[in-house]
């Protein structure tokens, strides 16, 4: 196993969620309601599996070392645009939040905007993976030789544990 497929497999998990995120919209279109327990699901979902599980691989680990390569113009770019849709998800996810409470606080009118917040987080993260699945992993890997590719997914994997390690040691303070 390469890097680059440890990353397509979360790309796989996380296009099963936008496919299910789709019929939760068009079902929010129709009824004018949202379940809370859905956008707690969900945003649970986009905060530690998104951001801080997969991306955090990829902008701790990955971006990082070829950070200290010497990158073409267009792979710079190409990383930066990556990074900046990262933080544009963390914000559309806030903006999720935040509508969501203001629904729930009998604000009903917010549910429209939140079904728009909604279709823009699932438009950036299906091109963004498509992007990073069709174009930026495969052409960045080949900055690495073959003993940093190995490397790459040794601390993939240390990565995982620790994150599991960290999720459940805290459930345990939680509870």
């Amino acid at each position: 196993m390469e890097a680059n497929e440890m990353l397509l497999y979360e790309h796989k998990i996380i296009y099963s969620l936008l496919k299910k995120l789709q019929t939760k919209i068009e079902e929010m279109k129709k009824t004018k309601e949202v379940q809370g327990s859905f956008i707690d699901l969900l945003t649970d979902f986009f905060m530690t599996y998104i951001d801080v599980y997969h991306h955090g691989k990829e902008e701790n680990i990955m971006f990082e070392r070829l950070k200290k390569k010497n990158l073409t113009q267009k792979h710079k770019d190409s990383m930066d645009l990556l990074l900046k849709q990262h933080e544009l998800g963390r914000k559309l996810t806030e903006k999720i939040i935040k509508t969501t409470a203001e629904y729930f606080k009998g604000r009903t009118t917010q549910i429209d905007e939140l079904i728009k917040i909604l279709e823009e987080f699932k438009k950036l993260y299906i091109e963004h993976a498509e992007f990073e699945d069709n174009h930026f992993f495969k052409e960045a890997l080949e900055y690495f030789s073959s003993k940093e590719k190995e490397q790459l997914i040794q601390d993939f994997f240390k990565f995982n544990i620790r994150m599991v390690d960290e999720k459940y040691k805290n459930l345990i303070e939680i509870i």
